[in-house]
């Protein structure tokens, strides 16, 4: 059976995977956004290596998962055993093993292991396999959208390459995934306990099982997105089923699952779902990983997390292209996008986070509401994106006249104003009037960079920004090309 063909960056993908391979590599990180094919990679290579007689071990934590990648291992027209509890093995050169029912039994030998969703492999078991599989010469590939502990930090001490072809943007750019829009209020935290790396699940509860938190939930999915296919993540499964209750009650077809939950029922109320018998699913910590419904238009985070790898997962569910599904609508009660921003302006990750990232990572994004549509986006636009709403300002930007400096140096020579230009701070001073006192000085360029650097800090929110096009500005002023913008950027960042 010939194999399905990859997309142009998944071929990319296995060339990089095989290049580290090929170099001793032995622990290795592929990441791709969700929705980029990590299963359909992994099970494009587990064809090449069944054809060269290797043995395979594909773990995962989910029944989801395994069931995932069975279905996907058919389609190249292989046919695994499974380790799983009430499952009945055969005999096969792969094996799709659950993670909990292999950690009680003996690991069978396997040339490559892949392990899903390996963002979870800092866990005491999944940690025991991955060292005895590599102690043992076996080649170990994590899969994941989101290579960070639950605390940010990357996954440098389990494994030692990382692979990122691509980023969620670039998906996007390709449209291999949608663009997320998000809406939702801002919602205190404050004095709610971390434990086992998140919110405490009972104290954060209470912050949102409350009267007003539910009518501001459906007003909002009627307000931004009445009607359309949504899932719902919730802190709990009290608020899970009383959510379900409440659009129940207004009219939407609704249904709640949770990991206790029967597999059975489970199953037929998530096929209701992926049929359209059903607008709503409500779930707790359930459907974050391994569900492919491309036709879901809505996420409503209703809960909070300080896991960016978490929140990362929730939105990742929605991207996925459908029909005329033209954005994913993310509908954030619980204050994440105002904590991390958009997933898609993410950085390229990195397996051991350094001290200048950790720095950066602190604090909240930037994010301001448009009081006419009520997206949530970035600080530092101008119009709105959704709406073309013209923001105001908090404070003008100093803008240059461009004007013959020579001639403007003399002028304010022969009528005094130079000498009441030296006499101002420098930092409430215009571009033209620092760039006369740096004349009339002799300093360098560098000098009036320095001073634009510190007044672009009198508004944090956007100082890289505002400082880019102080520079920009100063360097058209003075003909300068654009390669000195970039230097005097990167120097004084």
């Amino acid at each position: 059976m010939s194999a399905p063909k990859l997309r142009p960056y998944q071929e990319l993908t296995n060339s990089e995977l095989h290049r580290a391979v090929a170099e001793g590599e032995n622990k290795i990180i592929l990441c791709l956004p969700t929705g980029g094919g990590k299963t359909t990679i992994a099970a494009s290579l587990i064809f090449e290596m069944i054809e060269k007689k290797r043995t395979v071990l594909f773990l995962a934590h989910r029944s989801e998962l395994i069931d995932n990648a069975v279905d996907r291992l058919y389609l190249y027209g292989l046919r695994p055993g499974v380790i799983k509890a009430g499952r009945r093995g055969m005999i096969s050169p792969i094996q799709v093993a659950s993670i909990q029912t292999l950690g009680k039994r003996q690991p069978p030998h396997a040339d490559v292991v892949f392990v899903d969703e390996c963002h979870h492999s800092n866990s005491p078991t999944w940690k025991r396999l991955i060292d005895h599989y590599a102690e043992s010469g076996s080649t170990v590939i994590g899969l994941t959208a989101t290579p960070y502990r639950t605390d940010g930090k990357g996954l440098g001490d389990l494994y030692n390459t990382l692979i990122c072809p691509v980023t969620m943007n670039d998906l996007i750019s390709e449209g291999y995934l949608v663009p997320a829009r998000f809406y939702g209020p801002p919602i205190d935290m404050s004095g709610v306990r971390i434990k086992g790396g998140d919110y405490d699940q009972k104290e954060m509860a209470a912050r949102f099982d409350k009267r007003e938190r539910y009518d501001d939930l459906l007003g909002n999915y009627r307000r931004f997105a009445d009607g359309k296919k949504t899932i719902v993540f919730n802190p709990n499964v009290k608020i899970s089923k009383s959510v379900v209750e409440m659009f129940q009650e207004a009219g939407y077809r609704a249904a709640h699952v949770d990991g206790e939950t029967p597999t059975s029922e489970r199953s037929a109320i998530v096929d209701s779902f992926k049929r359209g018998d059903l607008d709503v699913l409500s779930n707790v910590n359930l459907l974050t990983e391994g569900v492919d419904i491309p036709s879901i238009e809505v996420g409503i985070l209703n809960r909070s997390t300080v896991s960016k790898s978490l929140y990362f997962q929730m939105v990742g569910r929605i991207l996925r292209p459908f029909g005329s599904k033209r954005n994913a609508i993310i509908i954030d009660q619980g204050g994440n996008f105002r904590q991390f921003g958009d997933p898609a302006s993410d950085e390229i990750p990195e397996l051991r986070e350094t001290e200048k990232k950790k720095k950066k990572s602190v604090g909240a994004s930037p994010v301001k509401e448009c009081p006419n549509c009520g997206l949530l986006q970035h600080l530092s636009v101008r119009n709105c994106i959704e709406c073309n709403y013209l923001f105001a300002i908090s404070k003008p930007l100093k803008k240059a006249v461009f004007v013959d400096m020579e001639e403007m140096m003399a002028m304010a020579h022969s009528s005094g104003d130079l000498a009441k230009i030296l006499v101002k701070p420098w930092d409430i001073l215009t571009l033209e009037e620092l760039e006369m006192v740096r004349i009339h000085k002799e300093y360098k360029p560098g000098w009036i960079i320095r001073q634009l650097r510190a007044q672009s800090a009198e508004i944090p929110e956007i100082q890289d920004t505002i400082f880019r096009q102080l520079v920009t500005t100063y360097a058209e002023l003075k003909g300068y090309e654009l390669g000195w913008v970039e230097y005097q950027l990167k120097m004084y960042a």
